[in-house]
């Protein structure tokens, strides 16, 4: 019997030991320590996009940062904890970033606010990866233009035909040059734009006004936002091949 009760002794003490180390090995719920990852924003607010701000970046990051916190304390509010951003997942300090020649990798860090402790502990460096900011192209000048289309009847030009003007290779040369100049590092071309025209059908014989707007395409990942300028067109009768 004494033996028996020895055995047991001897288990009773190393279940004990065994559920101490598991205890202690275990990564407490509000451990800041389980967050890794962080949603990248749509889009970064800035007043320079070649010289995006740490500031600036903190505040495109809030929302995202938050929703990450809570995933660990559903409760957590932003008054619970604190985070800054990074070059690198060193810590190496970051002051501004260039967004607008291409996407740029930043870490960010999160500790518990000071004298908090609705979360506990930090996260490691989380790789955010910031979108390239879409240049703003209102306001764009683009220099006079002449446009010379060709239709059936110079007095009596049709809706189709004047929709020349939008695909006339000077013109849209014009424009990208335009946009280029506003912006050399966005990586703009011909395909991020579209140009329509107000032209009415009519008698375009000699020169007439025509308002023309370059609109940036919304899938566009290099430019947003439209701007007019004014063309002068011209229509010239089509040249007609002699038969034989």
């Amino acid at each position: 019997m004494k033996k028996l009760l020895s055995i047991l002794a001897v288990l009773g003490v190393s279940a004990v030991g065994t559920t101490s180390v598991v205890a202690c090995n275990k990564t407490e719920s509000n451990n800041l320590s389980i967050v890794n990852t962080i949603a990248a924003p749509a889009t970064v607010a800035t007043a320079n996009p070649k010289q995006v701000t740490k500031a600036e970046i903190k505040t495109a990051l809030e929302a995202n940062v938050l929703q990450a916190v809570q995933g660990v304390v559903k409760t957590a509010t932003a008054a619970d904890f604190q985070f800054d951003v990074y070059q690198d997942n060193k810590g190496e300090s970051l002051t501004t970033i260039n967004l607008e020649g291409g996407n740029v990798e930043v870490y960010v860090q999160i500790t518990p606010a000071k004298d908090k402790t609705v979360v506990i502990g930090k996260s490691g460096y989380i790789k955010v990866t910031l979108p390239k900011i879409k240049v703003d192209i209102s306001g764009v000048a683009v220099t006079d233009q002449i446009v010379e289309i060709t239709a059936a009847d110079p007095t009596n030009v049709t809706k189709d035909e004047l929709n020349a003007v939008n695909t006339y290779a000077t013109l849209v040369s014009a424009v990208l040059d335009a946009i280029k100049n506003k912006a050399p590092n966005a990586g703009a071309s011909a395909s991020d734009f579209e140009i329509t025209n107000d032209c009415n059908e009519g008698d375009y014989s000699t020169q007439k006004n025509v308002k023309v707007t370059v609109k940036a395409k919304d899938k566009s990942p290099n430019i947003s936002g439209e701007f007019k300028f004014i063309a002068k067109v011209k229509a010239i009768n089509k040249k007609v091949t002699p038969a034989g």
